[in-house]
């Protein structure tokens, strides 16, 4: 993500080229289709949104026999915002994200969004808000073309904390609308907003319109075109009391959906009196973006009163930072908050249990995991919450080689077992196998193991003379799926050990050489863990005991009487296979003559099986 100031950009020489489209931007215009048009009859969709959304009982009250959504809908409350100093600015968290056209090429470019926040910011400076905006930039295949079933699946995966920020999508769709305050979504990942590719591009207006509805504005045609007409909510020419019907604001005329730079022409149905002024240059009217330029005193009131009722978590009273926020157990972080506003108190919680109300706290995190942290400070306008999801990464994270036997001319499996707290989405494992058993490297599987989940797996290093090889399992660049967090094997590294080698083993570690080191990847960043190394022990045990001679088929038959024999009173020399020797089970492995007994028996007597080699 690319994160940009407002830098003071001269607006208005900006206004004219964001309303004028450049050459450079001709092959993205040139892709968003219907650009000709001249006419967008109804192109903002936030109030039929809404009503799809939300049940006509969702108002609180109603006064006058107009439905109330909130104190901010009272002319008395309203108006205890009006003399409220616009040179005081209050700085709003904008989260911007940018999608693709089918093609692949992005909608917008970083200088480009910078561009369409300075002009959002131009519009906001007399309303005393400011908006701080970050940019990501999101090229899923998927969203290059958004149907109403996907927008759900990309707010929900890609909203930033819309708790306290404000979220824009510009994506190659059919709709542009906004969240109202008052909606039950406005701080949850279905609110914000969403901006066609067309209006994002080509209709500059559009964003300072949407964020208007955001911060509680109606369109100043509310009361005649998206009210019952002539009902109680009606905002006829003559009504003695228009702060209480249509948009609540006296200071907006009323008039009906305009598309032109001029007034409506044509008379109200109800009072049968001419429109007149109708004010086009208001940004939330449908008029040319040419033309608008202002936003009312009462609409001034109505956003910030919205803004301090229901989106204070949007406000930026204070920032914070943290060093280090990513480390092992255990990581102590220094913390600091950064006042915007006036700060009087302070109250951390740092997401394991502790808290602090101190500005600058120091914090020990002593358990892995992922914490969020909380600010809210108060000021002399109040209380204000902020909070960083993820914004504390601690890991313990352990590779462990588990041990294991095999024999001589059969394959050794040897599991690389992993115990993650955190959700991981790569893992980089160098493994140094060398030492007196000649293992042979074969094969690498995660089938049926925590592994799996990994779309690309593959051996990116083997030195066979020095034992050496490395394995990296990773997700794709489009494949957003971690191996969870959990315990237990995630890969299996198959060797061959030949025939003849016996009793000795080699270590398997997971170790450093050459440019290769253990590593996992979390989403906070690569980090390595703690390594436990395994042995591959050769033994010569196969099924039962009783080949005593280690014949490689594996059959028991006069040869390992023979053996027996030999070792027992002969030669004295050991068996080539001690433990295939051990037919009577003893549990402490001693050869004598009751295995000689067993073996015998075994052979021309009961042919009872002898029992398991171990």
């Amino acid at each position: 993500m690319h994160r940009f100031g407002w830098h003071g950009i001269s607006v208005p020489v900006l206004a004219v080229s964001l309303l004028m489209p450049t050459a450079s931007r001709e092959a993205q215009i040139a892709e968003t289709g219907d650009l000709a048009r001249t006419e967008r009859d109804d192109w903002c969709q936030t109030e039929r949104q809404y009503r799809q959304n939300n049940s006509p009982e969702a108002a609180d009250a109603t006064m006058d026999g107009c439905p109330l959504e909130g104190p901010c809908d009272d002319p008395a409350t309203r108006d205890l915002w009006l003399a409220c100093d616009s040179t005081d600015i209050t700085y709003i968290r904008l989260n911007i994200h940018i999608l693709t056209f089918p093609s692949g090429y992005p909608l917008d470019t970083e200088s480009g969004v910078a561009g369409k926040v300075a002009l959002l910011n131009h519009f906001f400076q007399p309303v005393g808000i400011q908006l701080v905006h970050a940019a990501e930039f999101i090229d899923r295949e998927e969203w290059r073309v958004i149907s109403g079933g996907e927008l759900g699946d990309l707010k929900r995966e890609t909203a930033i904390a819309p708790a306290y920020s404000l979220n824009v999508w510009a994506a190659y769709y059919d709709l542009t609308y906004g969240t109202y305050p008052w909606d039950y979504n406005a701080t949850n990942w279905p609110g914000g907003i969403i901006l066609s590719s067309v209006n994002w591009l080509h209709y500059p207006m559009s964003l300072p319109h949407e964020v208007g509805h955001c911060l509680g504005l109606y369109h100043p045609f509310y009361g005649v075109d998206e009210v019952v007409n002539c009902g109680e909510c009606y905002e006829s020419v003559d009504h003695p009391d228009r702060d209480r019907v249509g948009d609540f604001c006296a200071d907006t005329p009323p008039g009906p959906r305009h598309i032109q730079c001029g007034n409506a022409p044509g008379s109200d149905l109800c009072s049968e009196l001419p429109w007149g002024y109708t004010m086009p240059e208001n940004i939330m009217s449908y008029a040319p973006d040419s033309c608008q330029f202002l936003f009312t005193d009462q609409q001034i009131s109505r956003m910030r009163c919205w803004l301090f009722d229901r989106l204070r978590g949007w406000v930026m009273a204070t920032e914070f930072s943290g060093e280090p926020t990513f480390g092992g157990t255990p990581l102590k972080v220094q913390f600091h908050g950064e006042p915007i506003k006036e700060v009087t108190e302070w109250s951390w919680e740092f997401g394991d249990g502790s808290v602090s109300t101190v500005s600058d706290p120091m914090h020990t995190y002593h358990q892995p995991g992922v914490y969020n942290v909380a600010l809210d400070v108060n000021t002399p306008e109040g209380w204000f919450p902020y909070a960083k999801e993820g914004f504390v990464t601690v890991h313990a994270d352990t590779i462990m080689v588990v041990n294991t036997m095999a024999n001589p001319g059969e394959s050794a499996r040897v599991d690389i077992s992993i115990r993650n707290f955190l959700p991981v989405r790569a893992i980089c494992l160098p493994v140094v196998y060398d030492g007196p058993l000649p293992l042979e490297f074969v094969s690498f599987s995660s089938e049926g193991l925590r592994g799996d989940c990994f779309a690309d797996a593959g051996v990116v290093s083997r030195n066979d003379a020095l034992r050496q090889l490395t394995l990296l399992l990773r997700h794709t660049a489009t494949d957003t799926v971690y191996m969870p967090a959990g315990d237990g094997p995630v890969v299996s590294i198959h060797f061959d050990l030949p025939y003849g080698v016996t009793g000795t083993q080699n270590t398997v570690a997971i170790a450093d050489y050459g440019i290769f080191s253990p590593e996992l990847e979390a989403a906070a960043g690569k980090y390595e863990p703690a390594t436990i190394s395994g042995v591959v022990e050769a033994t010569c045990c196969r099924g039962s005991a009783g080949n005593v001679n280690n014949d490689t088929s594996d059959i028991t038959d006069i040869g390992d009487l023979t053996a027996l024999i030999d070792f027992l009173f002969i030669s004295f020399s050991p068996p080539r296979c001690a433990p295939e020797a051990n037919c009577d089970g003893d549990p402490l492995g001693v050869i004598d003559v009751g295995d000689l007994t067993r073996l015998i028996d075994f052979l021309f007597v009961s042919q009872e099986p002898l029992p398991p080699c171990s």
